[in-house]
């Protein structure tokens, strides 16, 4: 089967396997339908089946859309669709003694209005004849929240709790989201003495990082709205035997017209297709960028090791005036492939490798979406095999530059909105492939590695009279995907790069820890020399 040419844009982040769009895939693809909320169509139009449907269900029910879906069904060993954000909290002369097991459940029972996600679960349809749909949930907090205390200094002992959260499933049957809080670290980094850390873990179908974002600023406000779902446990359980037969009878009832707009949608992603095959024949757009497989695309082994890295803005601000165009990611992107140039994996020089690294590009601005995932995965050219600091950055501007243009062709947004339309049958047909498809050097890969901004904050935000000092975004490797890096602001003067790796390729990331930070600093030195003689030539 050929490679089609938008390879590089599927929905992220950790969703289904990122891989090539093959022609198969374009004669499956649809146009955009309704938002995340449930439309049956007007009275007139709907079948008697759907007419019951409503009467059983007295209300329309939000169901999640595809791109949103897409993280459920393609849930597996090998792809935890979840994130984690870490959020830090200066303990300094606090009373920690108010932190207990107890006080921490009552905190959280306070705020459960803060987010829906918080008091809903998914329900699968019958036959997944149609996407899941939310309904209300009481969560039970001795399952959702947890409590742990290190005796240990160091960050050793925090990743020992960290790693295994991010890394095991979540229960799909009740509302998707924990609640973990750390107590009693002591000595990690460049971190206040005493800190206290509250890990929130959430379902992708439910968030992105964007969304993530606005969660941890609501939880952690210091007002909130008034929690209501205590004693609605019966209540919500008779409505929910309810929704489901209303739903399914209009799931049977809708797959009529979603066939009609099946067909429909074969003929506009043909012609998208088309569209991007001639703008990269007649140089509009650059060509989809292919990465060849190397160790960071093997299989997950199911433990991974996590260590983050800290760099200064004031810093950063010079490398970008070195290279005009340079952005925040542009740097990292840079930092990284610098690292990698050192790396070697199972006796492969990564230095030899022309790397790619996957990137998460937001579409909030761009996109009239409705789905709480709302970003494209973009393949941007590390230029590692570009000795010189300056001169890789600048390759990396460029490539970011022209996968950018990419990802706003016309032709390409209409091809990639063909996942909005998707029966939900397809759409689990193509992840249960996924998981059945080993990873295999012969087929072509997205990137070896992802590197992404996630804007998680919680400033002038507190715990526990505890005041936010910063966060880490995690999210678990997967398989093609072995090696993770999430962006973070820890405040106005910092930024935090998190590292995450599957041990089979990195036992610990310490090491590579210390690659990152060399790198940067030669980036820097690189920068600084340059801006230097520019000034005395001025002179």
């Amino acid at each position: 089967m050929e490679h089609w040419a938008g390879a590089d844009l599927r929905g992220h982040a950790g969703g289904i396997d990122a891989k090539p769009i093959h022609r198969l895939e374009i004669a499956l693809s649809l146009s955009p339908i309704e938002g995340s909320r449930y439309v049956s169509g007007t009275a007139s139009g709907r079948s008697a089946l759907s007419k019951l449907g409503s009467r059983l269900l007295g209300e329309s029910a939000e169901r999640l859309v595809s791109r949103d879906a897409e993280y459920l069904f393609g849930e597996h060993p090998g792809h935890r669709n979840h994130l984690v954000a870490v959020l830090f909290f200066d303990a300094g002369e606090s009373d920690a003694t108010a932190v207990t097991e107890q006080s921490v459940r009552q905190w959280v029972s306070e705020r459960l209005a803060c987010s829906p996600v918080f008091t809903r679960r998914v329900q699968r349809e019958m036959f997944d004849l149609d996407y899941p749909y939310w309904v209300g949930a009481e969560p039970d907090l001795d399952r959702h929240v947890h409590f742990h205390t290190v005796n240990e200094r160091g960050w050793a002992p925090v990743e020992a709790l960290l790693s295994p959260v991010v890394e095991s499933p979540m229960d799909l049957s009740r509302p998707l989201w924990e609640l973990h809080v750390v107590t009693g670290i002591r000595g990690v980094h460049d971190l206040p003495e005493s800190v206290i850390a509250v890990f929130l873990k959430v379902h992708h179908c439910a968030a992105d990082g964007l969304a993530m974002r606005e969660m941890t600023l609501g939880l952690f406000a210091r007002s909130w709205p008034a929690a209501t779902v205590a004693g609605q446990s019966k209540a919500a359980s008779k409505k929910v035997r309810i929704q489901k037969g209303g739903m399914a009878i209009r799931a049977i009832a809708r797959i009529p017209r979603v066939l009609i707009r099946f067909g429909r949608g074969v003929a506009d992603a043909r012609a998208a297709a088309k569209g991007i095959a001639d703008a990269e024949k007649s140089g509009a757009i650059a060509p989809a960028v292919d990465a060849t497989y190397t160790p960071l695309n093997g299989v997950v082994s199911g433990e991974i090791s996590i260590d983050f890295v800290t760099m200064r803005l004031d810093a950063i601000s010079t490398i970008r005036r070195a290279v005009p165009g340079a952005t925040v990611n542009d740097v990292l992107l840079s930092v990284v492939s610098g690292a990698l140039r050192e790396f070697s994996v199972r006796g492969e020089d990564l230095a030899k490798v022309s790397l790619v690294a996957k990137v998460p590009r937001s579409m909030r601005t761009v996109e009239d979406w409705t789905s709480a995932n709302q970003l494209v995965l973009l393949s941007v050219p590390l230029h590692n095999e570009t000795t010189a600091p300056l001169s890789r950055l600048a390759g990396i501007v460029q490539s970011s530059r022209k996968a950018k243009e990419r990802s706003g062709f016309p032709a390409m947004r209409r091809y990639v909105s063909r996942i909005e339309s998707s029966p939900a049958l397809l759409l689990k047909a193509s992840a249960l492939g996924s998981k059945l498809v080993a990873q295999s050097a012969s087929a072509a890969q997205a990137g070896h590695t992802i590197v992404s901004n996630i804007a998680l904050d919680a400033m002038g935000r507190e715990f526990f009279g505890c005041q936010y000092i910063g966060a880490l975004p995690n999210q678990p490797p997967g398989n093609g995907d072995l090696l993770r890096h999430y962006m973070c602001f820890k405040d106005t003067e910092v930024l935090t790069l998190n590292v995450l790796a599957d041990t089979s390729v990195l036992p610990a990331v310490g090491e590579y820890r210390t690659m990152l930070t060399r790198s940067f600093e030669s980036l820097l030195a690189s920068a600084t020399e340059s801006l230097s003689s520019a000034d005395v030539e001025a002179r």
